[in-house]
């Protein structure tokens, strides 16, 4: 028999998916659901035993119907076998839904009154201890729909991934399983009264779904990927397949899912959706660096970095072990030195070329969706099944429709059994001995307790005549058989005084079993009408999004999350312009310091100094220039400012969730909770309907042939009629009723869907005023503090600057002034006394004055900070700024002029 899992279980009991993967980092992890199992289950003695009892002799020895049956049973002994390959394996489960949906259509199996018991056990997929039995065949149908899904999620697995045709393979694998978990979330589910196992509910049967679409995706990503598409469309369908993933952890079960499928699902999925996510921005970060936009790319791999971080954090093992698979776990791990490796990269270009400041908000991603849920077609009947129990349509059924199977038709309906029969509604049959007994009035007490088994139904208009009369006065007035006369009477000549044993009519059995089951199948097409609008419009489903988001503001979560974002408005960037012009002016101030100083030097030193200082005009003309340019920037900063004005100050999250109220739609809530009530309540009438045609069945005299002596038979059979016309009126009336309410909740849900696209727009509408006004604050506010960074370094280099040169221009003086007063002497002519003496060694006031102003301008050097955007400061190596003793000299005529 097929489990689908190994048979170690990890997560206390748990079986977790299957897994396989590639040996290669960065290659696909994919996941397939296990298969359901099921114990054995004799279908041909219980529905063999109920064509005995409604078809007679004919059909029970029939042959083909025989046939058909063991066909059924031996498809159904495949569906579990473990030796099928999955190809053949597939076959079969599509052969033996067939085959249910044939059976469904010719037996009301499930029923527990007037139907077949069959009781389908199944095992849990995920669950495998946990058996859950339904004796619905919508239960069976679901559990092969599941086995369906889950044998095509393993021959994705089984395909080879590491070729473009296991890729496509295994894509086109995923997208059918999908299909089958679609149809199984869709159409077969819902017409389930009670779920007996998680593992088939919509909750469950959702996520499946769009996990192998995911894995789908992924697939189509890795063929791409391979064929080295461009990496927008690589980033393309990366976010798509985070996007599914995303919607798994969305799903409004999501926590019900963790605690059901344990801590590996749940790390998986995570993980997964991180990866992809991470993917997608380091493509864009490749889009956008070869548009030259590298502050884009930054942000981009900036944000990739912090999503596969957070996803080697999850994929890490936990107390219990490893949380994720190990080949994931290297994919992770693959990725993530891949894109540390871009980021580094990025990071030097932008350094060395494009010096582009990195945005707080990332490039989007725009997904392409490249799968879908496929349900292959043939999953209806098809060839020779179609005509499987054909023959039973036009042979007579032996009893009522209220016959319940396996039971043992009575001697009195002439069955070939001689022994007494069951009275569990079998209806039609005599009682042997009850001939004697005498007819019960209209008003008698036991036709009250038949009218009272109609819970909900009221009193009934005695007497009414009705279409079921008017027909059968029409009928019976037509030459008929009589049982146990000659078949040339006439309903006319049963005028006749009749013995009271045997008086049956087969023309009027024939004509309530035909209008009882006419309003039967009136009353289920109802129900089924009601199920199919239920599902129709989402209902009650939709209730829960009401009760979640009436009423509130069109202000989505991520607005709230941004609200902290709005603290100052316009006075905090007016604080910031304000400290970014005070140190503007304070760095003007002093490169017109520096620049002074430079120029009385020159003054001083003529020509030779000028060419000395060269150095020093080149930078300070450097830093002129960059804060001339951050002068422009700020004047569009401000300018920008001063056109936002009113929007900034009116800047306030309150104002704008105030301002976008959606259109309340508890009016609707209360409406349409209303109908459902209503709904529930005329389905709940239908059901005691039905119960009472059973009990006028059961106690219909003429039915039973109890014809009191000296009643005219054709009285009799007018006033047998009688009994179902009130319950016809009500069914009349019931169904009038159920229409009147599907159209109204019909008319609420078309004006509830309107007010939703308006609520939409509405939010849609607020959203991207809100978000656009938001990105122009969050813009400024960015352009004032990445200008207050700047002017801080700046400021930092130009006092670096200014400190250089008023350490030369100080040597400079003390130089001079020291030549100065020793060539003094030299002013008393040759002839002093002096004159013989030596002439005096400057040696050691030079190396003093060149040591010092050579270690100040190390120590400045090694504190100023240099940035990209500001022009290198290289300073001579000589000490040009100490002068010759020739050249002080020449110095000595200022001097002596001076004297």
């Amino acid at each position: 028999m097929f489990r689908g899992q190994d048979a170690a279980r990890e997560d206390r009991g748990r079986a977790p998916p299957q897994q396989r993967t590639t040996q290669n980092a960065g290659q696909p992890t994919f996941m397939a659901a296990p298969l359901k199992n099921s114990d054995y289950v004799d279908l041909r003695t219980p529905v063999s035993g109920y064509v005995f009892s409604n078809y007679a002799y004919r059909a029970n020895q029939d042959s083909e119907v025989a046939q058909h049956l063991a066909d059924l049973q031996q498809l159904r002994t495949s569906v579990l076998s473990s030796s099928e390959q999955p190809e053949q394996l597939c076959g079969s489960l599509i052969r033996y839904y067939q085959g249910l949906t044939v059976l469904q259509q010719h037996f009301p199996i499930g029923r527990k009154r007037e139907g077949i018991l069959i009781e389908f056990p199944w095992y849990d997929a995920f669950q495998s201890n946990k058996k859950a039995a339904s004796d619905s065949i919508s239960y069976e149908k679901a559990s092969i729909l599941f086995n369906l899904a889950a044998v095509c999620s393993q021959q994705s697995l089984a395909s080879d991934l590491s070729t473009d045709g296991g890729l496509k393979a295994a894509a086109r694998h995923f997208q059918e399983a999908a299909g089958y978990f679609r149809l199984l979330h869709d159409v077969v589910a819902p017409q389930l009264d009670e779920v007996p196992s998680f593992d088939i509910s919509t909750n469950c049967t959702e996520m499946l779904e769009l996990l192998m679409l995911a894995q789908a995706q992924e697939a189509f990503f890795q063929k791409a990927s391979r064929d080295k598409k461009n990496p927008a469309v690589l980033a393309r369908l990366a976010a798509q397949v985070s996007q599914y993933y995303k919607d798994i952890e969305e799903l409004d079960s999501v926590q019900q899912l963790r605690k059901y499928l344990g801590q590996v699902w749940t790390a998986h999925v995570h993980t997964k959706r991180l990866l992809f996510a991470a993917i997608a921005q380091q493509r864009n970060g490749e889009v956008q660096m070869a548009d030259d936009e590298c502050g884009n790319a930054l942000a981009c791999l900036q944000e990739a970095e912090s999503l596969v971080q957070e996803a080697h954090r999850t994929a890490g093992e936990g107390w219990r072990g490893p949380t994720v698979d190990k080949e994931l776990a290297r994919s992770v791990e693959f990725y993530q030195g891949s894109i540390a490796d871009a980021m580094e990269k990025a990071n030097t270009d932008n350094a060395r070329i494009y010096f582009q400041r990195i945005p707080n908000s990332v490039p989007q991603v725009q997904a392409a969706v490249m799968v879908t849920s496929t349900t292959p077609p043939g999953l209806g009947p098809s060839g020779e099944m179609e005509s499987w129990f054909r023959s039973l349509d036009n042979l007579p059924r032996s009893v009522g429709v209220f016959q319940q199977a396996n039971s043992t038709p009575s001697p009195g309906m002439g069955s070939p059994r001689g022994s007494a029969g069951s009275d569990d509604w079998a209806i039609g049959a005599g009682q042997a001995g009850s001939s004697g007994s005498s007819p019960q009035p209209r008003g008698s007490s036991a036709s009250k307790q038949g009218m009272k088994a109609a819970k909900g139904v009221g009193r009934f208009a005695l007497g009414a005549a009705g279409k079921l009369a008017s027909i059968a006065l029409e009928e019976l007035s037509k030459p008929g058989k009589v049982e146990g006369g000659s078949s040339n009477r006439t309903a006319d000549n049963m005028s006749a005084p009749q013995p009271s044993s045997g008086v049956r009519s087969d023309d009027y059995e024939k004509l309530v079993d035909r209008e009882v089951r006419a309003a039967i199948q009136r009353m289920q097409a109802a129900e089924d009408a009601k199920q199919q609008g239920l599902r129709t419009w989402r209902l009650p489903e939709s209730l829960k999004f009401l009760q979640k988001d009436k009423t509130r503001g069109a202000v989505p979560r991520v607005m709230q999350q941004e609200k902290g974002q709005l603290q100052g408005g316009l006075r905090y960037l007016g604080q910031l312009f304000k400290q970014l012009q005070e140190m503007r002016y304070t760095i003007a101030e002093e490169l017109e310091q520096c620049e002074d100083e430079l120029n009385k030097e020159e003054r001083y030193g003529g020509r030779r100094r000028s060419s000395d200082t060269a150095d020093f005009r080149d930078t300070l003309a450097g830093y002129k220039q960059n804060l001339s340019d951050a002068i422009r920037q700020d004047e569009k900063v401000d300018r920008k400012i001063a056109r936002n004005q009113n929007k900034f100050e009116a800047l306030d999250f309150n104002a704008a969730v105030g301002d976008s109220r959606m259109s309340p739609v508890s009016a609707f809530v209360a409406t349409i909770r209303g109908a459902l009530h209503s709904l529930d309540e005329l389905s709940e009438e239908r059901s005691n309907l039905e119960k009472a045609f059973r009990w006028e069945w059961d106690n219909d005299d003429v039915l039973k042939g109890r014809v009191p002596p000296g009643v005219n038979p054709n009285q009799a059979f007018r006033e047998g009629l009688k009994r179902y016309d009130d319950i016809n009126v009500a069914v009349e009336s019931n169904l009038r009723k159920q229409a009147e309410v599907m159209h109204g909740i019909d008319a609420n849900m078309q004006a509830f869907g309107d007010i939703l696209q308006q609520n939409a727009s509405s939010q849609q509408a607020v959203e991207e005023q809100f978000g656009t006004l938001l990105r122009d604050y969050n813009q400024v506010r960015d352009d004032v503090a990445q200008g207050l960074g700047f002017y801080s370094q700046l400021q930092e280099a130009v006092k670096a600057l200014h400190q250089e040169v008023g350490d030369y221009c100080l040597a400079r003086y003390t130089a001079t002034t020291d030549r100065g007063s020793s060539g003094g002497r030299w002013l008393f002519g040759r002839g002093s006394p002096w004159s013989a003496l030596p002439t005096p060694s400057f040696s050691s006031s030079q190396g003093l004055s060149h040591g010092s102003s050579r270690q100040r301008r190390d120590q400045l050097q090694k504190r100023s900070i240099r940035e990209p955007f500001l022009r290198s400061n290289n300073m001579r190596p000589k000490a040009q700024h100490v002068a010759s003793f020739r050249q002080m000299q020449n110095n000595i005529k200022v001097v002596r002029v001076a004297m």
